[in-house]
């Protein structure tokens, strides 16, 4: 995606069609690889910034927040949302392109989430987009990122990206207090690996 990026014209003129390009290009370079991408995939979250504005794109269900800092307050707010199948325009794309959506459960028998399965039910993935993943993308699970800007201000401070292995144990709110913890560069992977060591112990 960087690399593709790096490369386009598009920039000047439509950044969020750049964005676009971009996964598309990664899609076909993926998919065409000398790799089995039937059954095998990637979410895909990037920033891009230009000027003062702020593009996030996203497919699947990893995650992009920015923190921000009013006077004496901090606050968190989203700049990506997941794409779960269970998602009701998510999922009327997948059911009108012939998938099957089935309930997944844990050891206890809960309900813990939904999943996307081909006709057959021979593979099943836990969210609606995704780069690879081939076998499911006659069925609806797009490569197609969702592209949201922002116009920073002086107030945006900081902005954090992580996949599912870091939301699920941890919230947005959560994840900016933790990160104000850390205020010089030369911390940045302490906070890396603290939250992964936070993420574990939560898990236990």
């Amino acid at each position: 995606i960087a690399l593709h990026l790096q490369v386009s014209n598009g920039l000047n003129f439509s950044p969020k069609q750049a964005l676009i390009d971009a996964y598309q290009y990664s899609q076909s370079i993926v998919s065409n690889s000398p790799f089995d991408t039937q059954m095998s995939g990637t979410t895909a979250n990037c920033v891009l910034i230009i000027n003062q504005t702020i593009y996030c794109a996203n497919a699947g269900d990893s995650r992009t927040a920015i923190g921000s800092k009013h006077g004496e307050q901090w606050s968190a707010s989203r700049l990506s949302y997941d794409h779960k199948c269970e998602e009701a325009q998510e999922m009327a794309r997948l059911q009108r392109c012939g998938a099957k959506i089935k309930n997944t459960q844990d050891q206890r028998g809960r309900v813990i989430g939904s999943r996307v399965f081909d006709p057959k039910e021979s593979f099943g993935l836990g969210m609606s987009r995704s780069i690879g993943d081939d076998l499911l993308k006659s069925y609806g699970v797009t490569w197609e990122p969702e592209v949201t800007q922002k116009q920073l201000t002086f107030e945006d401070k900081f902005v954090v990206l992580g996949s599912d292995g870091l939301w699920e144990f941890i919230s947005i709110e959560e994840c900016i207090q933790y990160c104000l913890l850390y205020t010089s560069d030369a911390a940045d992977d302490l906070l890396c690996v603290d939250l992964g060591g936070r993420r574990i112990i939560n898990n236990k």
